[in-house]
């Protein structure tokens, strides 16, 4: 397999050689990577880059991801339109067959890993080692 290499503020962030890249993401600050993919694989896989962890991420922060990837990318913005909001009542999502069934962005943080060997989905971020 083929992979793609990126420096990070701290290290490199090693993905898939398909994986698309969104520079418009990256600051001289980015240090830690996510992956952008739609649950039922009708699109490629994004890596997008960040100041901060991933994990860390607001419903917002996510969202403002997803509105950059649409105007970016206009088969983003496709699935977006197709997404279908859960609908709960009594904690049981009632419109659940529809919800499944529908497209839905995720944003997946990519993982630190000590070599190439320990990728974790063709993916990770490998830190720069002190002596």
């Amino acid at each position: 397999m083929e992979y793609k290499k990126i420096t990070l503020l701290q290290g490199i962030v090693v993905v898939s050689d398909d994986y698309i890249p969104v520079d418009q993401t990256k600051t001289e600050s980015s240090n830690y990577a996510g992956i952008v993919a739609e649950k039922n694989g009708t699109l490629p896989h994004y890596l997008v880059f960040s100041d901060k962890p991933i994990s860390d991420y607001s419903v917002e922060d996510e969202d403002g991801l997803y509105e950059l990837l649409g105007n970016l990318y206009p088969e983003v913005a496709e699935v977006r339109k197709q997404e279908v909001e859960a609908i709960f009542e009594d904690g049981i999502v009632v419109n659940a067959d529809e919800w499944k069934a529908a497209p839905r962005m995720g944003l997946f943080p990519v993982r630190e890993v000590q070599d190439m060997n320990s990728l974790y989905f063709d993916t990770g971020i490998l830190r720069d080692k002190e002596d």
